[in-house]
């Protein structure tokens, strides 16, 4: 890892239910490297807001697949009320330690069937004090009958739906001083990483 300039803790699950989780990020850190992950927010207690906090990790990103409880319903055991109070919980033990980091990511997954969920992000960031928000596409299709959430390259009146609800809601958010990064199938190269893990 000294070769990189950043070590993102992420994996299938919950990296924060590793018991040697904040080992891992130190690690990281001591070999010059910025640290980061993304949890699902279950598991960010208000112990585990402070062990971020005191962890020197810059970012954590909590990932949502809709706005409200019904739009996130699609993540079976992950209720949105849950990840909401992990947001509270980290942003609460940053306040409280007087420090910036780590900044709150929204790593948000749009599913085809929700993108006009999408425009309500900058009323949830604003609401949650989150400054960035990172919208992704479904580009694993894990079980059948998931394909139509995703937006494959050739679907592009779909893509332009999507394409013009980003558009609008990255402006609104930019006119409070937040931002809304986002790529859709169809524009790679677009930026380094869609991750946006430098913003």
């Amino acid at each position: 890892i000294k070769r990189s300039k950043r070590v993102h803790l992420q994996g299938w699950g919950e990296p924060l239910l590793h018991p040697r989780f904040f080992d891992f990020a130190a690690a990281a850190l001591r070999v010059g490297c910025n640290a980061s992950t993304t949890t699902y927010g279950l598991a960010v207690t208000p112990e585990n807001a402070r062990k971020l906090v005191a962890s020197g990790m810059d970012i954590t990103a909590f990932s949502l697949t809709g706005v409200d409880a019904a739009g996130n319903a699609a993540r079976e055991g992950v209720p949105f009320e849950r990840v909401r109070e992990g947001i509270l919980n980290l942003n609460r033990a940053k306040a409280e330690a007087g420090r910036e980091f780590p900044r709150v990511h929204l790593a948000y997954l749009m599913l085809a069937s929700q993108a006009d969920d999408a425009a309500r992000l900058p009323e949830l960031m604003a609401d949650l004090d989150v400054p960035v928000a990172v919208v992704s596409t479904l580009d694993y299709i894990a079980a059948p009958g998931m394909e139509n959430e995703a937006y494959a390259p050739h679907e592009t009146e779909k893509i332009e739906h999507a394409r013009s609800l980003l558009l609008r809601a990255s402006e609104q958010a930019a006119a409070s001083g937040l931002a809304i990064h986002y790529s859709l199938p169809g524009e790679h190269g677009r930026n380094d990483c869609n991750e946006h893990i430098q913003s």
